[in-house]
């Protein structure tokens, strides 16, 4: 129906053969940017895309070239820093390589300077039981009178010392030696005529054996 309110009849189909119209496709308008063309609708110009593409790729190379100066240089402060590192720690490695050969020069010096203490402690150790051998051995007897002949003087080490040094004089011996004991010998009671029985003295300080008579 249309709109005057006619009643819209369809054509009736002919029955005769008519040949086919081709209709040509209206000319398409194509806006890009401030620029427009027209044509089939597949022509467009190229200038204001290649533009944006041109001024999207600067920003975009501007962005990357500013993100490779700020690695960059923050790999070159860490390869710094690495490289500072590494040197201090090498003239640490030279300061240990220098302390150990000096420390095993030392040691080398104590090893032949103990194989020596060594020597001198078995020399000294047997002359150390030889002289505590000789020290049991500074004894020596002194002939006395008949028995008793010393009861009322003073006890025999005290008397023994004051003898000995007046006998030897002050030259050997400047003062009274220690007399650690002094008894007579364990020998019979000699009878009338014979040889009296010897006194034996014990001394200390390692007193020189052989600045007494026997």
């Amino acid at each position: 129906m249309w709109p005057t309110g006619k009643v819209r009849r369809r054509p009736r189909p002919s029955t005769s053969v008519q040949t086919p119209q081709i209709h040509k496709r209206p000319p398409i308008i194509v806006s890009c940017g401030q620029e427009q063309t027209s044509g089939d609708g597949w022509d467009i110009n190229p200038e204001p895309l290649s533009q944006n593409l041109t001024r999207a790729l600067g920003e975009l190379r501007v962005a990357i070239a500013e993100d490779l100066k700020a690695t960059i240089a923050e790999l070159d402060t860490k390869i710094e820093s690495t490289i500072r590192t590494v040197a201090s720690q090498g003239q640490s490695i030279v300061d240990l390589e220098k302390a150990s050969e000096f420390n095993a020069g030392r040691i080398d010096e104590l090893e032949m300077l103990c194989t020596s203490l060594q020597d001198n402690v078995q020399r000294l150790s047997v002359k150390v039981v030889d002289l505590e051998g000789r020290s049991r051995r500074i004894t020596f007897a002194l002939w006395v009178w008949q028995k008793g002949w010393r009861r009322a003087l003073a006890p025999p080490t005290d008397f023994f010392a004051k003898l000995l040094k007046d006998a030897m004089g002050p030259d050997v011996l400047a003062s009274d030696p220690l007399v650690d004991r002094a008894h007579r010998a364990l020998v019979p009671v000699p009878g009338p005529g014979q040889r009296p029985r010897p006194s034996n003295h014990l001394l200390s300080q390692f007193q020189d054996q052989g600045s007494y008579p026997a």
